[in-house]
C-alpha cells in the first residue's frame, strides 16, 4: 500500500500537474500528497472512539492515542478499518480547503528542502 501511494503520486499526479502548471501557473494536485488531513481525520476519529476509555487510565504516562509518524499510518489505518473513514473524511476537508483557497505548487513538493 505505501509503495502503491508513491507509484500513483509520481506516476499520474506528477505529469498531469506539470500540464496544468503549462496552462495556469500552478497545479492542486502536487499538494494532494502533502496533504495533512488524512493524519488529522485518523487521529481525530481515533480520539472520539477513545474518549470512553481515556478515563480508565490509571498509568501517568499511558496515551490512548497511539503515536506515529505521519507518513506510515497505513499500517494502523489496516489494523482498524473504520479509521479509513477519518482518513477519506480529512482528505476530502484538506482538497476542499486546498480548492476554496484555490492553492496550487509550480512543481512536486520536495521532501526535506527550505522553502528558500
Amino acid at each position: 500500500m505505501l509503495f502503491l501511494n508513491n507509484a500513483i503520486n509520481h506516476g499520474v499526479f506528477t505529469p498531469l500537474g506539470a500540464q496544468q502548471v503549462q496552462q495556469s501557473g500552478k497545479s492542486i494536485l502536487f499538494l494532494l500528497e502533502a496533504n495533512p488531513g488524512p493524519g488529522l481525520g485518523i487521529l481525530l476519529l481515533h480520539l472520539l472512539r477513545s474518549r470512553n476509555r481515556a478515563g480508565q487510565c490509571t498509568r501517568r504516562d499511558h496515551h490512548p492515542v497511539p503515536r506515529w509518524n505521519h507518513e506510515i499510518y497505513f499500517p494502523y489505518v489496516l489494523m482498524k478499518p473504520i479509521l479509513i473513514i477519518g482518513a477519506i473524511a480529512g482528505g476530502m476537508t484538506g482538497v476542499a480547503i486546498n480548492v476554496a483557497f484555490a492553492t496550487g505548487l509550480r512543481g512536486p513538493r520536495r521532501q526535506g528542502r527550505s522553502s528558500r
